[in-house]
């Protein structure tokens, strides 16, 4: 069977390609254009009235007793894991958050791809 360019498998596989070309160079160009943090000593940053402030450990574990106290234990670990996500969408680790995001849609192009059972080759 002569190679048909247009099959549903070869569209997921170019799907898959461009998808995977185009995130590694989005997260190519994020880590590199990525600013530095200003404050490298800021275990994290409090938003009041609109205002970023640097929050030291000190700060920050007032905080956590605060939340301990008034939630208990799963409330603190909810917090650390939503500080945790949206630490992943700001400078370096955007790019590596793009970059295994657009690898896991790539593969999973590639994985349907496969399962429709059409090699390209062929």
């Amino acid at each position: 069977m002569p190679f048909q360019p247009f099959t549903p498998a070869s569209r997921l596989y170019l799907a898959g390609a461009i998808i995977l070309i185009g995130g590694l160079i989005a997260a190519a160009l994020v880590y590199f254009l990525a600013a530095n943090p200003a404050d490298t000593s800021a275990a994290g940053y409090s938003i009041v009235g609109g205002n970023t402030y640097a929050l030291t450990l000190a700060e920050s574990t007032r905080e956590l007793q605060e939340v301990e106290r008034l939630g208990g234990q799963p409330a603190v670990l909810v917090l650390e894991f939503h500080r945790w996500f949206l630490s992943l969408w700001h400078g370096r680790r955007l790019a590596y958050t793009l970059a295994l995001l657009s690898a896991a849609v790539a593969l999973l192009c590639f994985h349907i791809a496969g399962l429709m059972g059409e090699d390209i080759g062929d």
